[in-house]
């Protein structure tokens, strides 16, 4: 098989989805940019785009990375196969073609919690309750976790 361009692989891998295009998995690759570009879109629409990074940074990495894993295997000649992201062992929960109880509950678990937060940003931002949380939570998050390690580290040493 053709060797493909690293530079050409660089630039498409940094755009999520053109890297899956680039090699042939059309499906796949126009699934994940249906992905990225559109739950930012649905959480800025409900007024949630503080959630946003949670989901595009890791998803990014990881369309980013898993492109060069299949320019690898492109590479060794093997062939790939074109599987949607919601279908066929796409996230090891079934072996068939049809998507897969697990799968639905994972998204509606997240619908829910995305629709609960929601809600709350929407009545709670006349009272400022939600922005007096997000500001307090996360440095007492941090101070827990920090006490937590010293804590631990020191029973762990004597």
């Amino acid at each position: 098989m053709e060797r493909r361009s690293g530079f050409v692989t660089f630039l498409v891998s940094l755009i999520p989805g053109a890297g899956y295009m680039y090699f042939g998995l059309l499906k796949k690759g126009l699934e994940a940019m249906i992905l990225f570009f559109l739950i930012p879109t649905i959480l800025r629409y409900v007024g949630m785009n503080f959630i946003t990074p949670v989901f595009c940074v890791p998803f990014w990495l990881y369309t980013f990375f898993n492109t060069y894993h299949i320019a690898h295997k492109v590479d060794r000649g093997e062939v790939l196969e074109d599987e949607s992201w919601f279908t066929k062992d796409s996230f090891g929960f079934s072996s068939g073609n049809v998507i897969n109880n697990n799968f639905f509950k994972i998204i509606a678990w997240g619908l829910i919690i995305i629709g609960i937060l929601a809600v709350a940003n929407k009545i709670f931002v006349q009272f400022q309750v939600l922005y007096v949380l997000r500001s307090y939570i996360v440095p007492v998050v941090f101070i827990i976790i920090g006490l937590y390690l010293l804590l631990r580290d020191k029973n762990k040493l004597n």
